[in-house]
């Protein structure tokens, strides 16, 4: 009996938690990275907007370049703010030490009683920030096709593909108004 509540708590805990845990830090650094292209395309874009502002005639502007690109710049500092404040590399880096905790305790728990792995699996647990709801959200869709204890409800996989889809359609808006404002006015001369 003893070893099957073993095997049920390394299952349903550590297990658990571990794949959480890698979830957890694999959307950090995906959103950490398209934040950046976005910032970095919305940066050129105001670069852009910048220099048709000095070339282009007043009767060829088809907007005030100014205002836009003051409006930009007001989003660029303040998404800038908040992804700093997010710290999403560092809170990766927490998530990937967790898990690396996690499956060395997974490893060992053969030669440990199920009373020391409770404990040093709680250790682990205070030792790091937890995972959010979203984290297990992913982790339950990406068991789903293969483990039916994890299967997720519509609301949830809804979740999990407009997380994906916004980030991805931010940076192609960013990319095609960069791309538009370049062409069309590259098409009828500055």
């Amino acid at each position: 009996m003893c070893e099957d509540e073993k095997k049920a708590f390394l299952e349903k805990n550590v297990w658990v938690t571990e794949k959480i845990r890698m979830e957890a830090e694999e959307i950090r650094l995906r959103l950490n990275s398209r934040l950046s292209i976005f910032l970095n395309l919305v940066t050129s874009l105001i670069v852009v907007l910048s220099t048709l502002d000095l070339c282009v005639t007043e009767n060829k502007k088809i907007i005030n370049f100014s205002l836009l690109s003051l409006m930009l710049s007001i989003i660029v500092v303040s998404l800038t703010l908040i992804v700093t404040n997010w710290n999403l590399e560092v809170s990766a880096n927490n998530f990937k030490n967790s898990y690396l905790d996690l499956q060395e305790l997974y490893l060992d728990a053969e030669d440990l009683e199920l009373s020391s792995i409770k404990k040093k699996y709680n250790e682990i647990l205070r030792k790091y920030d937890n995972h959010n709801n979203i984290d297990y959200i992913y982790f339950k869709f990406a068991q789903a096709p293969e483990n039916e204890n994890f299967s997720c409800k519509l609301g949830e996989k809804l979740i999990v593909y407009l997380t994906k889809i916004v980030p991805n359609s931010l940076i192609i808006v960013a990319l095609g108004a960069l791309i538009f404002f370049i062409t069309y006015y590259a098409i009828i001369g500055i």
